[in-house]
């Protein structure tokens, strides 16, 4: 205890019985602790009562044209994932300058790996009430993948003025959020089993496992002439609904996406060739019938796209149409009965998304 020493003159005065003024007060004594700390800021969904304890958002996704699709409606590439919050901030913090939302991100698992993409997510936009909305349009490289989110709480000022978890979730739970450290951001996404962040918003629900689904209306599949060099094809000459293929000539199958403009993803799909709409009159006997030859044996090469940094293996791209005696399943098995091979059949091809 600091020993407090009082001045002479107001000693003589206590022992007086007079009290002692603020002129003859002791010497200043004084004491401080470290820095006042305040509350970490939290996300709250807007259709929800404020919470302090709890982080929770909003996730509406809608179909191309702007409506928002119903629960368990098939979740396509094109569409657009719509996540809303407001800061509950305990303290009283605010954030003028959006930081939480510039923390947005959604993730998609690479293709062919078990590695998420995280993307940062597009240009926020507020209500008068304080509601943030941030949106994020699912790429077709998203296909097939399940999506998340992640969000770190920031305010402008206080202390803390950021979360030390980073909230994240499945957009397509109907569970509030789950969080991990904010050091663990960027890493790879937990099972859907763990406790901590199997939930990602308020809807909607995705159907069967939530996994994203090719969009057609955004797709155009092209055959083309091709030739194929050390392994891998080259297109050449489009093809259209009139052109005819000829036996002993190669042609590879090409995806387009029309999507924020044209791009090339050929190697985000694998292919199914087949001959199929037989005409005996092509052939020279019109009394002639042949059953279509599903899933004929075609080539596995190496192309690259508009999305791919190199040459990637594409599972049955190309096909050469060979003579008579020579179709063959795609198991390798001889296609019998026949007329003249190939011919009189039109060529089809189908892409499936990886």
């Amino acid at each position: 205890m600091k020993k407090l020493t009082l001045k002479q003159v107001a000693l003589g005065l206590l022992i007086a019985g007079y009290s002692i003024s603020g002129a003859y007060a002791a010497d200043t004594v004084s004491t401080q602790t470290d820095f006042i700390l305040g509350h970490a800021p939290l996300v709250n969904a807007t259709t929800k009562p404020q919470s302090f304890s709890q982080n929770s958002v909003d996730i509406k996704v809608v179909d191309a044209n702007g409506i928002q699709i119903a629960d368990n409606a098939e979740v396509k590439n094109g569409y657009t994932i719509q996540l809303t919050y407001k800061l509950a901030d305990q303290d009283g913090d605010t954030d003028p300058g959006l930081e939480t939302a510039s923390t947005v991100k959604f993730a998609y698992m690479k293709r062919n790996t078990t590695d998420y993409i995280w993307v940062t997510a597009g240009t926020p936009t507020t209500s008068a009430t304080g509601e943030v909305t941030v949106s994020w349009t699912i790429p077709a490289a998203a296909i097939g993948s399940k999506i998340y989110y992640a969000i770190i709480p920031k305010t402008k000022y206080g202390n803390p003025n950021q979360s030390t978890n980073e909230v994240y979730g499945n957009v397509f739970k109907k569970a509030d959020a789950g969080s991990r450290d904010v050091t663990q951001t960027g890493t790879n996404i937990p099972n859907d089993g763990v406790d901590s962040g199997t939930g990602g918003g308020l809807g909607p629900d995705g159907p069967g496992d939530g996994t994203i689904k090719p969009n057609e209306n955004t797709f155009a599949i092209t055959i083309h002439e091709a030739t194929i060099n050390n392994g891998a094809v080259a297109m050449n000459t489009e093809l259209n609904a009139s052109s005819n293929p000829e036996v002993g000539k190669t042609y590879a199958a090409k995806v387009t996406l029309n999507q924020n403009g044209p791009q090339d993803i050929t190697t985000q799909f694998k292919y199914t060739w087949s001959l199929v709409d037989f005409d005996g009159d092509k052939i020279g006997d019109s009394s002639l019938t042949s059953q279509q030859v599903d899933n004929v044996q075609a080539s596995t090469v190496n192309y690259q796209d508009d999305v791919s940094s190199s040459a990637q293996a594409v599972t049955n791209i190309a096909y050469t149409i060979p003579v008579n005696d020579q179709v063959k399943k795609a198991d390798g098995s001889a296609v019998t009965g026949l007329f003249a091979g190939a011919q009189g059949y039109k060529l089809k091809v189908e892409a499936e998304a990886l």
